[in-house]
């Protein structure tokens, strides 16, 4: 049997991996970088231990795709037969990492033997596929390079490295970030079974591949289980971790010209999105709760309470969108229903609150209740399209004692609110629908609304509407980005901004009365966004 630290080819006792990055730096006059030292010693255990999935995570510039290509170099020169494939996020990152890993064999003492002088393998040496001297006669190179976009069906490797495959190209909207993970899950029938993979990078998303948190949808960590080394910039203490590369007030300048938030993520490994778009649900994580809202007659009028606490004020706003429900897949708007509720103006917390902290001067809190995504009718539905969504709505409205809905009649929206008057009435629901005019850009009112909203330091959030697409949507949105799904935003800024900032007297319960007052019948036409520039 071969002993591990024995050369397979050779049977020669093997140069350990800090060995091997030794001889390379003194026969150049350097010392190994304090990161590259860390980074060696995990690499090497790991591989011994014989651990097959690793994920190591450094900041920017500090050598992890340098260091793994003396890694891949190394580990040929344990086994000349490795099939090892490096995959990126472009073929040109790839293409870097199989001509760095040439150079390195072709100038390190120990690794010259790797270097083909005769037949086709020589042949190959200058491609992106090659062969090292003693590789047998595998089908496979024993370096193959390619783009995350490639196509390697058929290809079996021993060894994937996936260098920085995660990249602004590959991680920007939803879309991208699905299918970065489609073609991550493909490599899995490219390993053989026992092979190593060991991805490399650091996060350019919240929703980032290397993050530890679960994705919006709920689902795990995509590398969840992997055994992981973190390198950010600066250690536990605040102290640069490479004082030869950086030093605190480097690193205080780079934060300064970069951001906050593209620092956090590129140099403390701490995936989030740039501090420029606000929209994150990170900012919603100490701000859910999981009360319902109850209906109670006091005095004569009645009153919706939500844990105790009064609420005084409503917004429901509708932002209906039908062609999914012909079947039309290729277009992307959602029926979205928004509904918040206002409690009742407190300047001092009392015990028991949702947040004690809280110091409301402006109106009590805003509570986003609910987000009502509605879906297609249900196979053998009888009623049509139409009907069937707007009977969904008023079971919507009637659930939550809703006093008065808007809808948005720029498009489909103009055929809905007869439809939706006669649903309720046939439940019974005497609820005031209003009809919108939105003249404003879609962009526009959702940079303004749900910044008003966010900054008002006053939102809470219902545990069920962090499981709805708001989320994702939240997390990606981005105002010059066409294409993205934003029809949660738009209708939770568009019930903010026309009906708790500018909208008067939406009072009245099924017909009966919060404090005083008749039922109103209608709402003032009001553009929220006319005083702005």
């Amino acid at each position: 049997m071969t002993n591990k630290h024995e050369n397979k080819n050779t049977g020669a006792p093997p140069l350990s991996f800090r060995e091997f990055l030794n001889i390379w730096h003194a026969l150049h006059g350097k010392k190994v970088p304090l990161p590259w030292q860390q980074m060696a010693i995990w690499l090497e255990c790991m591989i011994d231990r014989g651990e097959t999935r690793m994920v190591l995570l450094a900041f920017r510039a500090a050598g992890k795709s340098t260091i793994t290509g003396f890694l891949i170099a190394w580990l040929l020169l344990r086994d000349r037969s490795r099939r090892i494939l490096v995959v990126s996020a472009e073929q040109s990152l790839a293409s870097r990492m199989a001509g760095h890993i040439r150079m390195i064999t072709e100038t390190h003492p120990a690794a010259r033997c790797l270097v083909p002088r005769r037949g086709a393998s020589a042949r190959s040496w200058s491609s992106d596929c090659f062969w090292v001297a003693g590789a047998g006669h595998s089908r496979e190179p024993s370096v193959m390079a390619r783009g995350i976009e490639a196509n390697i069906t058929g290809s079996r490797a021993d060894i994937i490295i996936c260098d920085d495959v995660e990249v602004p190209n590959t991680v920007s909207t939803p879309m991208q970030r699905e299918s970065l993970r489609r073609r991550l899950h493909e490599l899995d029938f490219v390993r053989v079974p026992g092979g190593i993979t060991l991805h490399l990078g650091t996060p350019h998303h919240a929703e980032s591949i290397y993050s530890g948190e679960p994705a919006a949808d709920g689902m795990p960590p995509f590398l969840s289980g992997w055994r992981t080394l973190r390198v950010p910039a600066l250690d536990s203490s605040g102290r640069p971790t490479n004082p030869q590369q950086h030093t605190r007030r480097s690193l205080h300048s780079l934060r300064e010209t970069v951001g906050a938030g593209r620092f956090g993520s590129q140099m403390l490994l701490r995936p989030q999105v740039d501090g420029e778009y606000p929209f994150h649900s990170s900012l919603l994580r100490n701000r859910v709760y999981d009360g319902e809202i109850s209906c109670r007659e006091a005095g004569g009028e009645t009153a919706l309470e939500l844990g105790g606490r009064r609420l005084v004020r409503s917004s429901c706003h509708w932002d209906p969108a039908v062609v999914h429900l012909r079947g039309e897949g290729v277009r992307r708007d959602r029926n979205v229903v928004a509904l918040l509720f206002q409690e009742a103006q407190r300047t001092a917390p009392r015990q028991g609150d949702i947040d004690p902290a809280e110091n409301l001067t402006r109106g009590g809190a805003i509570y986003l209740h609910r987000l009502f995504y509605a879906g297609s009718p249900p196979p053998g539905e009888l009623q049509s399209p139409l009907d069937w969504l707007c009977g969904e709505v008023a079971e919507f409205v009637e659930s939550f004692h809703v006093p008065v809905i808007s809808i948005e009649v720029n498009g489909v929206g103009a055929y809905l609110p007869g439809p939706l008057r006669g649903a309720l009435s046939a439940r019974g629901v005497n609820a005031v629908v209003t009809e919108r005019h939105t003249r404003d850009n879609k962009s526009r009112r959702i940079e303004h609304g749900l910044g008003a909203l966010f900054s008002s330091g006053q939102l809470m959030v219902h545990s069920s509407v962090m499981s709805t697409p708001f989320v994702s949507e939240l997390n990606s949105w981005r105002p010059d980005v066409p294409g993205l799904h934003d029809d949660g935003m738009d209708a939770v800024a568009t019930a903010y901004s026309y009906g708790l900032i500018r909208g008067g007297g939406l009072e009245s319960v099924r017909g009966m009365r919060w404090r005083g007052g008749g039922g109103i019948t209608h709402l003032p036409e009001v553009d929220p966004y006319s005083s702005l520039p």
